[in-house]
């Protein structure tokens, strides 16, 4: 399961990937190993401080009792700084993951019913289910004109979405009944959509307009190149956030045994 992003009321530093600047947005798998590390940083300095104001306490008087407490003071500053520091250095001996805090829970594409397993064009369990698409859709020529009517009034959503991002036109190039081979059951049952490639740099602007409108789109295409090269496109080099969403909604499918996984670069959208 994909985390959010949210407008943090106290931005941290680093928490972006820039520790130049501070990130107002950010996810929860992010922002706590930001507050981790914060905390850790201002222990260390709270400790250095301790320690200078021990010395000054302990050269600043005579007197024996206060110099007596800088002693103190300063004894337990540096406990404190090997407190903090061997915390951090035991952690990361054991295991450096355990310092990587991951909220991220990846969860399982599944139909609205029954199992998964490949489809075909034969493999038709929606004749009861299923809605014709409206005149408002472009389909391409021979593909399915039909869907779940779970799923059409999300679609209509997500005309409206693409219409206001800066997508006035797109084609749906498969729906129900299927056309050919699917990995995905979703398609038996007419609750996911193929969509024709939308330029680079809109890819991100899809994606979202998907996520406004209650659908999960994942761009497929067939090599790690092509993916940096949409994630180039549709991201500003200082948009972490766009960076993360696109690294999860763009999947790479290379030719396995000889034969291609994809017809082509689509958009698969879901049902969710």
């Amino acid at each position: 399961m994909a985390q959010e992003d949210y407008k943090v009321l106290a931005p941290l530093p680093c928490i972006g990937g820039d520790c130049k600047e501070y990130s107002e947005t950010t996810k929860l798998e992010k922002y706590i190993p930001g507050v981790f590390r914060l905390a850790i940083g201002a222990s260390a300095a709270f400790v250095l401080l301790n320690l200078v104001f021990g010395g000054f306490q302990y050269m600043s008087t005579d007197a024996f009792t206060k110099k007596e407490e800088g002693i103190k003071r300063i004894q337990n500053s540096i406990k404190g700084l090997f407190l903090v520091v061997g915390a951090w250095l035991i952690l990361n001996t054991i295991n450096p993951q355990l310092l990587n805090i991951d909220l991220k829970i990846d969860s399982a594409e599944t139909p609205a019913v029954g199992g998964g397993g490949t489809v075909g064009p034969t493999d038709l369990r929606c004749s009861t289910g299923c809605v014709p698409l409206t005149s408002q859709f472009s389909i391409k020529p021979g593909a399915g004109s039909t869907v779940s009517s779970i799923l059409l009034p999300k679609l209509v959503t997500l005309d409206s979405e693409l219409e206001r991002v800066g997508i006035p036109s797109w084609i749906i190039t498969e729906a129900y009944p299927p056309t050919y081979t699917h990995q995905n059951s979703c398609h038996a049952y007419g609750t996911c959509i193929d969509v024709g490639a939308v330029p680079d740099a809109k890819v991100y602007n899809f994606i979202s307009a998907s996520t406004n409108a209650g659908v999960k789109s994942v761009f497929e295409v067939e090599t790690q190149v092509r993916k940096d090269a949409v994630i180039a496109a549709s991201c500003s080099s200082t948009d972490t956030a766009c960076k993360s969403v696109l690294g999860e909604r763009i999947a790479v499918y290379p030719p396995k045994d000889g034969k291609r996984q994809i017809t082509g670069e689509h958009f698969s959208v879901y049902n969710q």
